[in-house]
């Protein structure tokens, strides 16, 4: 499937609103905007429209996205493979961890059984016993 956007350069244009029916439309969108409402502010007193300043979008750390969580069966072609431990997930940086092993939630305490460790600010995950063809590994990031 595509998606095909054609963009029409806006030509022409008014010095002066004096039409009623874009001073309607102009009241209705001050009200909408409420404070943010300056350009309709300016249509509704026919003074005629002001400029916008571009700025830079602030990014967040960690970002609004979540990455997808990783869902795979051991093997030995799998992000984790059959006898390894520990991985880097460079995606997860700076997220907590939730691990998920043959569909039972692990601890990072070490009761001499399965646990794990992961260092959200070096993305290193490492799993107790080493992972096992066949088992199902599931790592959830979250803030």
């Amino acid at each position: 499937m595509s998606l095909t956007v054609t963009v029409q350069q806006f030509s022409g244009g008014v010095s002066l609103y004096d039409d009623n029916e874009a001073i309607g439309v102009s009241n209705y969108l001050y009200w909408l905007c409420g404070k943010f409402a300056l350009e309709a502010q300016y249509i509704t007193n026919g003074v005629g429209g002001g400029t916008v300043i571009p700025v830079s979008p602030i990014i967040p750390t960690p970002p609004i996205f979540t990455p997808n969580p990783l869902d795979f069966e051991v093997t030995s072609s799998s992000f984790i493979v059959n006898g390894q431990s520990s991985v880097s997930i460079p995606t997860f940086i700076g997220y907590n961890l939730l691990f998920v092993r043959n569909n039972i939630a692990q601890s990072t305490v070490n009761l001499g059984n399965s646990y794990y460790n992961w260092d959200k600010v070096t993305g290193v995950f490492t799993c107790f016993p080493a992972a096992v063809t066949s088992e199902l590994f599931q790592l959830y990031p979250f803030v």
